[in-house]
Parts: structure tokens; C-alpha cells; sequence
């Protein structure tokens, strides 16, 4: 079977099921009192309330896993997060499944790309979240998730998304976990409009 990750993104091919406990975090995530990964612990319970159709519970509980790995980045981000969201405000949060290719964005991360918050919340692939970012923006985006998809580890991006004619300046960050194998499994992140920092 080809490796989807040998060559450039194709989003559309899906990956072997793998399930949570089977994720590598890094050292320094937050642990709950019995040293397991908090992230782990939501991504759990979201598989357990998605198992009983339980759909509001699996969204929020997907969102809190993105928060907690989120803090996996934050001591290698710091700077570069402070320098662009000094004037900037967080503007939805995203946890990718790599697996079964469905992203789940929160109302206003569906919002900034002109997508039906519902229907976002149910998880929908990544490329329609893509089509909305700009042209001249798309070949580092693609190259700067591919790499982290491949390694693992924090991914930072900052593009322009194009909303009804209007350019929103987007920088986002997250984390990529690992499966066996070197799998991507969770690739949750958080997303923040830097349109003023960037056209000061």
C-alpha cells in the first residue's frame, strides 16, 4: 500500500483506524493525577460518546483535547505566538482526525471559512476548509502541513483566507500526534485573526 505521506498531500486518502490510546505525545503535555495525557483522556471519551451517537459530547470533548495539546507547542511557540497575536484574538479552535480525513472546527473557526458551523461540527473533510485559503498562500500551507503530518511535532502557518471578497489574515498552531508506525493520527490546533497585526 502507497504511503500517503511519502509523497505530497492528498488529503483524500484515508489512513488505517488507530485508536487513541495508541497516540505518542510529546514529554511535556499536561498530564491528568494518574500521568495519562489529558488530550488522551478527552479523544476517550469523544470515541465513547461518538460510539453512542452521543454527538454534542464528542464535539466539546474533541475541542478539549485540542486545548490540551495545544500546550504541547506553546514552549517552542512563544515568541512567534506573541509577536503576531499581540493584536489578535482567538478565533476557533480545530482537531483534525487524519484517519478518517474529518476535521472538527468550532462555530466561529467554521465561520472565518464561510462554512456551515453545524455541519463543521459533525466534521467535514479538510480540503473544504482549504479552498478558502489564498492562491498565492497555498503551496507553503500545503508544505508546512505535510512536513509536520510526516514528523509529528508543532505546526505554525500564517495565510490569508478569502471570505465573501474579504482577506482575513489567519495564524495557526497546533500539534500532530503519532500513531504506531509513524502514523498521523490527531492534528489539533488552534486559529487566531492576525488581520490586524499583519496591515498596521
Amino acid at each position: 500500500m502507497k504511503n500517503r505521506l511519502s509523497e505530497p498531500i492528498e488529503i483524500g486518502q484515508h489512513l488505517p483506524l488507530i485508536q487513541p490510546s495508541a497516540i505518542q505525545p510529546s514529554a511535556n503535555i499536561l498530564e491528568s493525577k494518574k500521568g495519562k495525557p489529558l488530550g488522551d483522556l478527552c479523544l476517550e471519551i469523544a470515541e465513547f460518546a461518538k460510539d453512542r451517537d452521543y454527538r454534542t459530547l464528542d464535539y466539546l470533548m474533541r475541542m478539549a483535547a485540542a486545548e490540551a495539546y495545544e500546550e504541547t507547542c506553546d514552549t517552542l511557540l512563544t515568541s512567534n505566538k506573541n509577536e503576531l497575536t499581540g493584536k489578535s484574538e482567538l478565533t476557533g479552535m480545530w482537531d483534525w482526525d487524519v484517519t478518517n480525513n474529518l476535521a472538527y472546527v468550532d462555530p466561529p473557526g467554521a465561520r472565518l471559512f464561510d462554512l456551515d458551523p453545524k455541519t463543521s461540527a459533525r466534521g467535514r473533510p479538510l480540503e473544504d476548509y482549504i479552498k478558502a485559503i489564498h492562491p498565492d498562500d497555498m503551496k507553503p500551507f500545503s508544505e508546512k502541513v505535510h512536513r509536520v503530518a510526516r514528523e509529528g511535532g508543532c505546526f505554525e502557518a500564517t495565510y490569508r483566507v478569502i471570505n465573501n471578497s474579504r482577506i482575513i489574515w489567519v495564524y495557526a498552531r497546533g500539534s500532530c500526534f503519532m500513531g504506531s508506525g509513524k502514523v498521523p493520527v490527531r492534528f489539533p490546533g488552534a486559529l487566531f485573526d492576525v488581520t490586524a497585526s499583519m496591515t498596521c
